[in-house]
């Protein structure tokens, strides 16, 4: 009887949020038939109307608004203990085998792997880092530290690349598993050496830098990139400045975080003192069914690591995203920013030098 109390009171939040947090509250196993079809491809247009359009507009602004002035939800490691810190064994019975990529992968058609895909996607990225040994190199909420792995493959230099992350569980996978440097800390406060590494990229850590915060962060890494280096943003974001209703149940599983617009990204870097040198944007909706797929086949495994309503809850999750991103209402994007500022008279004697020998 509690939990449709709960769900009267939630549907306020909208009814995707509500039925989401409904279903996270049942003590027995989800029929996963049921939650996709009824929440990545609701067949009922009422349904899809009521969703798209409640609460309105006005409402969600001042509940957000309030949301983010409370303070337990200013606390960015809240977020990142609930979900990443939840369980390294839970996250490999669906990602894939190789990196443990967290993020969108490329397919290049139906009939690719995950294995495949992601392979693509580390490829992708490489290509627009274009790292070489010797360089300074930031992994900025380096996850299970995947990219690096593809990296340190490349350049057979593993002392130079240094990962950032707030995740005990994944900074300790990383030091076990892959021996790489990795530092325990925030994003927003680590220490960033100035005009220190050649490369930075990000793979994921966008969507948990909020709307009031961008600009401090982006400035933080232009002044910490080389003049003659370039950074790689790979994220997604919401398409307005308002989150959709369906995206209010990402609080749920992501305790204080918030998307910015597209449009606020280019404006943030471009005032930041970058130049956009390229942007592709993505699909994620295979990713999120191969990853629903993967969890389902390992269901009696992830139910005894996480028990079965977290099994629920991100069964449910999966299945919301993909229709967030089959709406269009989310774009992943690939951003390589570059610099612009002044090279120092001694970098530039530096590299006279070097094409004199």
């Amino acid at each position: 009887m509690l939990k449709y109390l709960f769900f009267i009171f939630e549907i306020f939040a909208g009814l995707s949020f509500a039925t989401h947090k409904f279903r996270c509250r049942y003590s027995h196993i989800l029929n996963h038939n049921k939650i996709w079809f009824s929440s990545a491809q609701p067949r009922s247009r009422v349904r899809r109307w009521f969703e798209n359009n409640f609460p309105p507009e006005i409402f969600i602004r001042i509940g957000m608004f309030f949301f983010h002035k409370t303070k337990i939800f200013n606390i960015p490691k809240l977020g990142i203990k609930r979900h990443y810190d939840l369980s390294n064994d839970f996250y490999k019975l669906f990602l894939d085998k190789k990196f443990m990529f967290y993020t969108y992968a490329d397919f290049h058609s139906e009939s690719e792997t995950l294995e495949e895909a992601q392979e693509n996607k580390a490829n992708y990225i490489a290509d627009l880092i274009d790292p070489k040994p010797n360089e300074k190199i930031l992994d900025v909420g380096c996850g299970w530290g995947a990219m690096m792995k593809k990296i340190v493959s490349i350049t057979n230099d593993k002392e130079n690349i240094t990962g950032y992350n707030l995740s005990e569980a994944q900074v300790q996978y990383i030091r076990d598993e892959l021996g790489y440097k990795v530092v325990l800390t925030d994003a927003m406060k680590a220490d960033y050496p100035r005009d220190y590494f050649d490369k930075i990229y990000s793979i994921g850590i966008l969507e948990h830098i909020r709307n009031r915060d961008l600009y401090a962060f982006n400035k933080i890494l232009y002044n910490s990139i080389k003049p003659t280096g370039h950074i790689v943003h790979h994220f997604f974001c919401q398409k307005g400045d308002v989150p959709p209703p369906l995206l209010l149940l990402a609080l749920d599983i992501f305790p204080g975080s918030e998307l910015a617009s597209f449009d606020r990204h280019r404006r943030v870097f471009e005032k930041s003192g970058f130049r956009i040198a390229h942007h592709s944007i993505h699909d994620y909706r295979q990713t999120l069914k191969a990853w629903f797929i993967n969890l389902v086949k390992n269901k009696n495994k992830a139910i005894e690591l996480v028990g079965v309503r977290e099994y629920n809850r991100y069964l449910s999750f999966f299945a919301c995203s993909y229709r967030l991103f089959d709406e269009q209402l989310l774009i992943c994007n690939r951003f390589v920013l570059k610099p612009i500022k002044q090279v120092s008279r001694q970098q530039k004697n530096m590299k006279k030098y070097s094409l004199q020998i």
